[in-house]
């Protein structure tokens, strides 16, 4: 389990705050206990801690049974759920309708809390009381390629211990912004106003909820790596292992949830619809460059000529030029240039 970060903290700030944390899990029955573990330690109460299994085909209920007998004082706090296997989105939704705190937060199976995270979250909300919502750093663990911490990966360079993120919509859709859900912590009516989980999404939920979450209230932010994120390079068996980099569904689902973005962001700045514009034209070209490889070429220029209708791009534009010319130099050209991305695998779902 982590070490120990120290906090200095008063004690009354969160006396009369009820905090549950919502754990999705599928065939990681081996990782509970230790996770568990670190959950139900924190500095602060934690209230309650709902487990969901997804369907999970190894001892996962087991485990958690036997933890129960071992553990009776967690009895009170621990409650895991079963469901036949729908997703991620639909386990967190699930957790959710049972949650009964004023704060909300989560937690992956496989991955542990730092014993001050919860307390150091709350040191900050306390500071900025308008804030909804409570990010901290996270450090990568099990994977020495990824040997560095969730702000750094997303260069961001926080001076302060505390902080906050006084424009969070920006903030999420301008750059690579280091919050993962594992690190949050939020205000159950936030919750309420931001909305379920979106059961299309079978990958990328997190990601979506973060963009609804930040339409909906301002962040703040402790400059400190409070939890330990598995990546290890084999994590077969996880809930998103399925998709790969290049994974068909994945792209697809980020087109989906893209889509979702551009509709609401009518009210939002030019320069974010802009961004969004960009971002979905970026995976609509992903998708055709799927096809160059797994598909058919007429299949890539339909695609390709999707992205240019929802943002044109002069080099995309020469690239459906190419297409139509010599498309089995370009197909070379993108089988190259995807094989060296980082997960790639020659055929996907």
């Amino acid at each position: 389990m982590p070490g120990r970060q120290e906090c200095p903290y008063t004690t009354h700030v969160h006396d009369q705050r009820r905090i549950s944390v919502l754990i999705p899990t599928f065939n990681r029955a081996d990782f509970l206990e230790t996770m568990l573990t670190s959950v139900l330690a924190q500095t602060v109460p934690i209230s309650e801690v709902i487990v969901v299994d997804d369907g999970s085909l190894d001892a996962t209920a087991s485990v958690v049974g036997a933890l129960l007998d071992r553990r009776p004082d967690w009895r009170s706090r621990l409650h895991y759920l079963h469901q036949t296997n729908h997703g991620k989105s639909v386990a967190l939704n699930n957790a959710l309708a049972r949650a009964a705190g004023d704060w909300i937060a989560f937690n992956d199976s496989d991955d542990l809390w730092w014993p001050e995270k919860v307390e150091w979250q709350l040191r900050a909300l306390a500071r900025y009381p308008e804030c909804g919502a409570c990010f901290t750093d996270a450090r990568f663990v099990n994977n020495p390629a990824m040997d560095t911490t969730a702000f750094r990966r997303a260069e961001k360079r926080y001076v302060d211990q505390i902080g906050r993120i006084s424009d969070p919509v920006r903030f999420v859709v301008h750059s690579s912004h280091g919050v993962f859900m594992q690190t949050l912590l939020v205000r159950k009516d936030v919750m309420a106003r931001v909305g379920q989980f979106d059961p299309r999404l079978r990958v990328s939920q997190d990601t979506d909820f973060v963009f609804r979450l930040a339409r909906e209230t301002t962040f703040c932010y402790v400059n400190l790596p409070l939890v330990d994120i598995d990546r290890r390079a084999a994590r077969s068996g996880a809930l998103t292992s399925e998709f790969s980099r290049q994974s068909l569904t994945r792209i697809q689902a980020l087109e989906t949830m893209l889509r979702k973005w551009l509709d609401m962001a009518d009210g939002e700045p030019g320069d974010v619809r802009h961004r969004i514009q960009v971002l979905l034209r970026d995976r609509i070209n992903e998708l055709s460059d799927w096809h160059l490889l797994h598909g058919t070429a007429l299949d890539a220029r339909r695609e390709l000529s999707r992205a240019l209708g929802v943002r044109f791009s002069t080099r995309l534009a020469a690239k459906l030029v190419l297409l139509y010319l010599m498309p089995r130099r370009l197909q070379a050209v993108v089988r190259q240039r995807t094989a060296a991305r980082p997960g790639f695998v020659s055929r996907t779902t």
